[in-house]
């Protein structure tokens, strides 16, 4: 199984495709209160949604469903999950490292951002940052999670990182 860490830092997300899905998440939001997914209108971020995971979250126990994923993370991928479990299954030894943000986002329900390589076999030379923006329901619970990914040029962004460490980011810069 690969485990990695995620020590915080003050690095702020760089790409645009993650900043503008943040924005636009943002004005969803009514206060502190999480945005509900139905408020969420895919026409305002048309140029970003070959970017976007959007997972549900299941619970007792926690779980997690593709709900749908973006062309540009599937052509990456190799795959379409999209209706599959995140489990075993689909990741083998790298589920910890997959789930992780997800699970951090809905415990939380906190936006996250991270900067590390993907987490698709055979591609774990990709550097990609992603964002994760929590949906809530009515009892303030998480029930979707709408995930950004892009890939950066080069591997000076993880620059003193290795594999096995994938910092967070400060997903408010």
């Amino acid at each position: 199984m690969i485990h990695l860490t995620h020590p915080k830092s003050d690095m702020p997300m760089r790409s645009h495709v993650n900043r503008s899905l943040r924005d636009h998440w943002l004005t969803l939001r009514t206060g502190d209160a999480l945005p509900d997914w139905k408020d969420f209108d895919p026409v305002a971020v048309r140029d970003l949604l070959p970017h976007l995971i959007v997972v549900d979250c299941l619970a007792d126990p926690m779980r997690f469903r593709f709900r749908l994923i973006g062309t540009f993370v599937t052509r990456m991928a190799g795959r379409n999950a999209t209706g599959r479990m995140l489990d075993a299954e689909l990741y083998g030894d790298r589920l910890e490292a997959m789930t992780w943000h997800y699970r951090q986002c809905a415990e939380t329900a906190e936006p996250l951002a991270t900067l590390g390589t993907v987490h698709f076999v055979d591609r774990d030379w990709v550097v990609a940052e992603h964002v994760f923006l929590p949906f809530g329901s009515a009892d303030g619970r998480v029930n979707i999670i709408m995930a950004g990914l892009d890939t950066l040029d080069g591997t000076a962004w993880l620059s003193g990182y290795s594999h096995e460490i994938e910092p967070t980011l400060d997903w408010r810069a």
